[in-house]
């Protein structure tokens, strides 16, 4: 037999007669739950007392109500208004940002940027996979091809990272450059690391156009049978000066973006 478990909470912690209390409940193990008023008289159970004493208030709000589990959506992430669809992109595209992130390695990886549908695996992103490095991913119907950066990303660095696609060549570039200042940093300019990787690679798929899918910064849109749509692949850190272009553009450009 399931074990039966609910949980509740009221949306006001005290109330004045005739104003409206609200209750909020999360059921486990069943469908339906007995409600009753009462007037709690005495609470303690110690045995050397009167024990516990309630008196059933008669209410409106009494009887069997139907109940089901609810989901909490873990982690911050940001939605971009978007009404005529115009970050829906289907062909070319460039996505950037200065990134810092405080963990590198995270179960199901982060998703930083982008319009990405994990459930269906479409649309377009700038990620960080498990092992730590800088992805850029496209899928379209399912279909997923993805780039990554050689060198894994430090947590508590600042990156200045970047990705464009052409669409007419399929030329697909990854970029990731280490911001290091002696005031911004884990690590100064004299640390011996690698601050620059870029590859790139032709990709034959192209982002769909997935004009219910919102734009994310921080996270991926995913849905579940259970629950149904949600936010999953939060990532943790700082994003700053985030953009996207429709178009692909140039190292000249993305070097004037980097400098500010």
């Amino acid at each position: 037999m399931a074990q039966v478990k609910l949980f509740g909470y009221t949306d006001k912690i005290s109330v004045k007669p005739g104003e409206v209390v609200q209750f909020h409940v999360n059921a486990e193990g069943t469908d339906t739950a007995q409600a009753q008023l009462v007037r709690l008289i005495h609470g303690d159970q110690d045995p050397a007392g009167p024990g516990f004493i309630e008196e059933e208030i008669a209410c409106a709000a009494n009887g069997a109500w139907k109940v089901e589990e609810q989901y909490a959506q873990l982690g911050s992430f940001l939605e971009v208004t978007d009404p005529e669809r115009k970050l829906a992109l289907a062909g070319s595209v460039t996505l950037l940002a200065f990134i810092c992130p405080n963990l590198v390695r995270v179960a199901g990886g982060q998703c930083v940027i982008g319009r990405w549908d994990n459930y269906r695996k479409q649309g377009y992103c700038i990620a960080i996979a498990e092992n730590a490095r800088l992805e850029f991913r496209i899928g379209q119907e399912g279909q997923i091809e993805s780039l990554q950066v050689e060198t894994p990303l430090r947590a508590g660095m600042w990156y200045f990272v970047a990705a464009t696609l052409n669409a007419k060549t399929g030329r697909a570039i990854l970029h990731q450059e280490a911001i290091v200042r002696r005031y911004n940093a884990l690590l100064g300019p004299v640390a011996l690391f690698d601050h620059l990787s870029q590859v790139s690679k032709i990709f034959h798929v192209r982002p769909s156009r997935l004009v219910e899918t919102p734009f994310l910064l921080a996270g991926a849109r995913d849905w579940s049978e259970r629950r149904g749509a949600f936010v999953a692949q939060l990532f943790c850190g700082k994003i700053d000066r985030p953009a996207l272009f429709d178009r692909s553009l140039d190292e000249e450009e993305l070097i004037e973006i980097r400098n500010g």
